[in-house]
């Protein structure tokens, strides 16, 4: 394996023993896991070179693609203005269950305290999360899952043994906030989801943790069978594809597409090591937002989770520019 950086014209090609597992997670080198025991040290041997050639570098390997991947374009222009105003409070009784509510001028939040998050999110009268509520089901390797956005605790990503987990719910304390939704655990605030600028915010924070780990926000938008997902990479570009199902994938920010062509953008707007996983499923979508925990400094760290009503729209608002309201969609 190797990568190319396309500004420095360099190449880098980390190689590793035959008895050592390499496992990939996140934009990272991948972690090193040695079964056998035979030998105390191991590590990487980096080569750095100015061969372009995948071939002459790699022999007998070809650059790793996603299906269907190729390049978006947008141009800065003038973006949609969304409705801002207050937050409405109030509880409505859903399936013999008490529910919290937050209307916007566009849509509503409902928030389930027993299911550990937000089980409906509706704009323009539209579904942008998908949950089982007020049921229970399996969602890929996740045994119990009920709600379309939660928030736990996890291990390092790169975790030699696990990786990132699947987002099993964690015991939060859920209530009304003056602009929208926060939980804490024990009087900690840890998350805050507010309604500002016209799109909802996810912030989350913490006191500095007693061992390296993540606080990850996961979400299950209401995508399509076979959605289509727009990437953006560190450099701001988009890329467009369509994962196979079992897929999973790794992006500095994302967007998901959403029944009648609407998308659901998600965009990092502030933290450390900030990361997307998602994975497509034969029965659904999980995004996981990841976000390292320090043992420093805590955690504190910001994600935009936005509805574009067009895909040139949701390809501008991963990349925090302005839509272009007639041009600009994925090139074919």
């Amino acid at each position: 394996m190797a990568w190319w950086d396309p500004a420095g014209g360099l190449a880098l090609r980390p190689e590793w023993d035959a008895d050592v597992e390499a496992r990939f997670g996140g934009n990272a080198l991948p972690a090193l896991l040695q079964r056998l025991g035979r030998r105390t040290e191991f590590g990487y041997r980096v080569r750095l070179s100015e061969e372009q050639d995948p071939a002459r570098l790699v022999p007998g390997a070809a650059p790793a693609t996603l299906p269907g991947l190729r390049p978006c374009t947008t141009a800065p222009a003038p973006a949609p203005t969304r409705r801002t105003g207050h937050v409405a409070f109030g509880q409505r009784t859903v399936a013999r269950r008490t529910v919290a509510t937050a209307a916007t001028p566009d849509g509503e939040l409902l928030l389930s305290a027993p299911d550990g998050g937000l089980v409906l999110w509706r704009d323009a009268g539209e579904r942008v999360l998908s949950s089982p509520f007020p049921r229970r089901r399996p969602l890929g390797s996740l045994t119990d899952w009920r709600a379309g956005l939660w928030v736990d605790r996890q291990g390092p990503r790169e975790d030699p043994e696990t990786g990132l987990g699947w987002g099993e719910s964690t015991p939060l304390t859920w209530e009304p906030a003056d602009d929208g939704f926060r939980a804490h655990r024990r009087g900690s605030q840890l998350v805050h989801v507010p309604f500002s600028e016209g799109c909802w915010k996810l912030r989350l924070s913490g006191a500095p943790a007693p061992a390296k780990g993540e606080t990850v926000a996961h979400l299950t938008p209401a995508a399509p069978a076979a959605p289509r997902l727009l990437l953006a990479d560190a450099d701001g570009a988009v890329w467009h594809t369509t994962p196979p199902p079992a897929g999973r994938l790794w992006t500095s920010a994302l967007a998901v597409e959403l029944p009648g062509g609407r998308w659901l953008a998600c965009r990092p707007a502030g933290g450390t090591h900030q990361e997307a996983l998602c994975r497509v499923l034969d029965d659904g979508v999980l995004v996981s937002l990841v976000n390292r925990h320090r043992t420093d400094r805590g955690l504190n760290a910001e994600w935009t989770l936005a509805v574009a009503a067009h895909e040139h729209e949701a390809a501008a608002a991963i990349t925090h520019r302005a839509a272009r309201e007639e041009t600009g969609a994925c090139a074919s």
